[in-house]
């Protein structure tokens, strides 16, 4: 039988160099924090011994195969707007479009105090998110057609071949696209659904001050280039002002 969760794990595998990127971020770090660690792709190359690390996510299917791959880690089925662990880390981490997940700006400024909530004097934060800039401002809501299926890829789930199709409906006063996927397989036919509200680099560098952090970069990749609008990636580092030197 194939779950929700290994359709999304078949085609969303992360950014090329998001795990380095993280294990280097937190490599001196004894407790990481990882918002968003569905099932545990991330979080399981950071289950170091002795290493105290705790995943969040608020479906509990993919918490359940986190369990399999980072067996020392502490999983926490939690809304990150409202996380109240009562315990702070010397990282928190939010990788691979993680705070698209949130709805608007108050709830990135939410999650965001409840980010430095939970962060030791001289934690880092650190997340990944695609670059909408440029998108946001020159793209053709029209084009592509919303249900016009594109092929993706061909994914091998559960011994059986599908082939993946997608579609995007792009919503630009709302921020929002949202993409439909059809998995066809020989006698089987699956669709999922994935929405993101993106935000623009100036909203997060707003939304960060507010909560008392000072941006350390602003990348456009995991190699630390200077960020553009144009670039596919923006990665993310900052410390809380009062802590930082």
């Amino acid at each position: 039988m194939v779950y929700p969760v290994e359709l999304y794990d078949a085609i969303h595998r992360g950014t090329p160099g998001d795990v380095e990127f993280y294990r280097r971020v937190c490599h001196d770090a004894d407790s990481v924090l990882e918002l968003g660690c569905g099932t545990g792709r991330v979080l399981s190359q950071l289950d170091d011994d002795g290493r105290r690390l705790v995943g969040v996510d608020v479906n509990t299917e993919a918490l359940a195969r986190a369990r399999e791959v980072a067996p020392s880690a502490r999983l926490v089925a939690a809304d990150m707007r409202e996380l109240a662990l009562g315990e702070k880390f010397a990282r928190v981490i939010a990788p691979f479009n993680a705070l698209y997940c949130l709805r608007d700006t108050a709830e990135l400024a939410r999650t965001l105090t409840r980010v430095a909530e939970h962060l030791e004097p001289g934690g880092t934060f650190a997340a990944d998110v695609w670059t909408a800039d440029e998108f946001h401002a020159e793209a053709d809501p029209g084009d592509p057609e919303a249900d016009e299926l594109d092929f993706l890829v061909e994914v091998d789930l559960a011994g059986r071949l599908y082939q993946v199709f997608e579609a995007s409906r792009w919503e630009r006063d709302d921020q929002r696209l949202e993409t439909r996927y059809l998995y066809r397989g020989e006698g089987d036919e699956r669709e999922t659904r994935l929405v993101h509200r993106y935000f623009l680099m100036p909203e997060i560098d707003r939304c960060l001050r507010a909560a008392g952090f000072r941006v350390r970069a602003f990348s456009g990749g995991f190699d630390g280039r200077e960020w553009q609008a144009s670039e596919e990636l923006t990665v993310i580092e900052a410390c809380l002002e009062a802590q930082a030197s």
